[in-house]
């Protein structure tokens, strides 16, 4: 066996000596960055008004009042996903739909006048 062998065979040992000699240092930091990366959840809230039950992270709307969550299963779906907004391209397409025809405006009508001339 080379001298650098054993000397990267040594610098291994003496590391992992250490790691373990620090092991309990390395947890809490380790457990702090795992605790700091993760956004705390808010606590889970039944808000009742009436017959509705809503349940929510949020603090209760107005109307509703925030009763304790029993320990019967609850279950989290998604959030229900968002349309589209229509574009203002829909305009011809009502047109066509309606059969309605667009006539010139008086704009129009006037630069036919200004570049053909007057007929």
């Amino acid at each position: 066996m080379s001298l650098r062998a054993v000397v990267i065979a040594a610098a291994c040992l003496g590391a992992l000596i250490l790691a373990w000699q620090k092991r309990e240092p390395l947890q809490a930091w380790a457990r702090s960055a795992q605790t700091a990366a993760a956004p705390a959840a808010a606590p889970l809230r039944k808000c009742v008004n009436g017959q509705q039950v809503t349940y929510t992270n949020a603090p209760c709307p107005p109307g509703h009042k925030e009763q304790a969550v029993t320990a019967a299963p609850v279950n989290v779906l998604p959030a229900t996903p968002v349309r589209k907004p229509v574009e203002a391209s829909s305009a011809p397409l009502l047109h066509q739909a309606l059969d309605v025809k667009q006539e010139p405006t008086l704009k129009d009508k006037m630069m036919e006048r200004a570049i053909d001339g007057v007929r």
